[in-house]
């Protein structure tokens, strides 16, 4: 079923439950506080994090992690990532959402972006 899930920007509670999504590394941006990418590796460009999420059946499929700059010669990164149970269970959450989520959180990206 090809069912358009809802893209929803997070505050930081709601992000800190997402936080299965993300690789350890990126588990301390889910604060939402301006801060350096990586604690441990000499990466000291501060970004401002902003999290958006795709909802479908109720659930949280997919999430997008972006690193905004808080400088003017940085670009800012986009980090994708899905539920585990969506990477894991092709019957209940259709391997659409792997493909098309990315296209979803591109337009929530854009409308968010233009919005600030």
């Amino acid at each position: 079923m090809n069912v358009r899930p809802e893209i929803i920007v997070l505050d930081s509670a709601q992000a800190s439950e997402l936080s299965a999504m993300t690789f350890p590394a990126y588990r301390h941006l889910l604060n939402l506080q301006p801060q350096c990418r990586h604690l441990i590796e000499p990466d000291l460009r501060v970004i401002q994090p902003v999290v958006l999420a795709a909802i479908a059946f109720g659930q949280p499929v997919a999430m997008a992690l972006l690193e905004l700059p808080t400088d003017a010669h940085s670009r800012p990164e986009i980090l994708y990532y899905s539920s585990p149970s969506s990477r894991a269970d092709t019957v209940s959450r259709p391997i659409y959402w792997r493909r098309s989520s990315n296209i979803y959180f591109a337009v929530g990206i854009a409308s968010f972006l233009r919005s600030t």
